[in-house]
């Protein structure tokens, strides 16, 4: 039996964090950031993040709503009430999730402050035969690993304006 924070993602999956982000891309205004490989990355970690929940029981939806075109979600996952936000790297070095206290502030100020947030990182992905997968494109199972979450209000009751979370970090 595995580390149960480990999940992995299939063809399923991808082809609906694929099409997530295509529609997301073609409806913001060109030059507002937004890229397909941002969206697909963000939104590979929703669906691993609502994997993990399912897992253990709670049975939740992702935000499927397009905003604004340059406008973010609020949140990524609700669920009776609690707001989760969901933020995922691709990239295997990052070990931490940087947090901005202001950031989380200006959130709270036009009430779209989540609840907790959740951080998961990716694996390489691999391709049919279970090798590393040359291009996005191949990919038919995604390895991810959920890195674990905070209560937004253990970041924001700190008096530091910064702090980053990772590996086996805790919030005091």
């Amino acid at each position: 039996m595995g580390n149960d924070n480990n999940i992995i993602l299939g063809s399923g999956d991808i082809a609906e964090a694929r099409a997530f982000a295509h529609d997301v891309v073609a409806q913001k205004a060109p030059g507002a950031g937004w890229t397909e490989t941002g969206v697909f990355v963000g939104r590979l970690g929703e669906i691993a993040f609502r994997t993990f929940l399912r897992e253990h029981g709670i049975g939740t939806e992702l935000d499927g709503r397009i905003y604004g075109s340059t406008d973010g979600d609020a949140t990524d996952i609700a669920y009776r009430g609690w707001w989760i936000d969901v933020k995922c790297t691709s990239d295997g070095r990052q070990h931490a999730l940087y947090v901005s206290c202001d950031k989380l502030r200006g959130r709270e100020q036009r009430g779209e402050l989540s609840h907790y947030y959740a951080f998961v990182r990716l694996g390489h992905p691999r391709d049919a035969e279970g090798r590393p997968a040359r291009s996005f494109g191949e990919a038919v199972e995604y390895p991810a690993t959920i890195c674990g979450w905070v209560d937004v209000r253990h970041i924001l009751d700190d008096e530091r304006r910064q702090r980053t979370l990772g590996g086996r970090s805790s919030v005091r």
